[in-house]
């Protein structure tokens, strides 16, 4: 069964306080002139395998067969979006850990990633929020930075640092992280206690992690019990849930925060907030740069809200 993609909304901001999922609102497009039974059949056309000139993905179909093939008044070479299940053709069966999933079909064409993999989501809803990316382009050609939640599904297939690589770069920031590290006494350090106490007591009662806090340029020197829990947690992430919080964690700069988020302790709004602390301190004092500060806060809320909605389709039955 095949479905043609319903356009979601992007409700960062209406559901981000509530921690609502960012991809629930959905409603028929007026593109998908395509009817159920040709999405089926496009299904079933990249199911055979690659043709002669290989399965591709994106623009490069339009090069490399039919320059003309389903170009749109949009420039776009494909007219719909469809998710499908997954169906590892029978030379990958025996290879294929697992036949669950689901695959994009840009027309008749299966999304690969950079490396070349097929893209297979392992939910429907992470299917349908990662195909919406794809329907929003103006043209076929991916725009990275508005496509974030397609960027992490790549990582996660293509694996382009071996797990324990990873592991080890998140650990430094068990040292470093922003929720233990504090200012001088004052009204910023004041207002660090009040943000990232509750979640230090959350984790230490949750997770085991036991964190000290520290004013000491030098930043603080966690125990190694502390150091080992944290270990234990990263290892017992898979390639999705990895994906989301190693971003989740560079652009927090927190293990805690990140944490937190994945855990759903704090909304998307919420975390944006925590992770700007310090630096929206700064600009009560000296005001914003336009084309400076607002880019940055841009770039932040999309950095940490992406990877939350994106494990919490990880997580969903729909």
């Amino acid at each position: 069964m095949v479905a043609l993609l319903p356009t979601y909304s992007a409700c960062f901001q209406r559901h981000s306080s509530s921690g609502q999922c960012a991809a629930v609102c959905q409603h028929q497009h007026s593109r998908h002139v395509s009817t159920a039974q040709q999405a089926q059949q496009a299904a079933a056309d990249a199911a055979q395998g690659p043709s002669s000139s290989g399965t591709m993905s994106g623009s490069e179909a339009t090069t490399q067969n039919d320059p003309n093939l389903l170009l749109n008044t949009s420039g776009r070479f494909y007219d719909t979006v469809a998710v499908a299940p997954y169906e590892p053709a029978q030379q990958e069966q025996e290879r294929a850990s697992s036949s669950d999933g689901y695959q994009l079909l840009l027309g008749k064409y299966p999304i690969k990633t950079p490396a070349k993999n097929l893209l297979v989501l392992p939910t429907y809803s992470l299917a349908l929020a990662v195909a919406a990316e794809w329907e929003w382009l103006p043209k076929g050609k991916p725009i990275p930075h508005l496509m974030p939640l397609t960027s992490l599904a790549a990582t996660a297939t293509d694996q382009p640092r071996d797990h324990q690589k990873v592991v080890e770069h998140l650990l430094k920031y068990v040292h470093t992280d922003s929720a233990c590290i504090r200012y001088e006494p004052g009204p910023l350090q004041r207002r660090q206690a009040m943000t990232f106490d509750p979640l230090l007591h959350w984790a230490k009662q949750e997770l085991g992690w036991e964190l000290h806090t520290s004013d000491s340029i030098a930043g603080t020197t966690q125990p190694r019990s502390t150091v080992a829990a944290v270990q234990k947690y990263l290892q017992g992430l898979d390639n999705w849930q990895m994906a989301a919080f190693e971003q989740l964690t560079t652009a927090s700069k927190s293990i805690v925060l990140a944490a937190a988020a994945i855990h759903q302790k704090v909304t998307a709004a919420e975390a944006v907030d925590a992770a700007r602390l310090e630096e929206d301190f700064q600009l009560e004092d000296w005001g914003m740069v336009e084309a400076g500060h607002d880019l940055d806060i841009a770039d932040t809320k999309t950095r940490i809200g992406a990877p939350i909605v994106f494990h919490k389709l990880l997580s969903s039955t729909h």
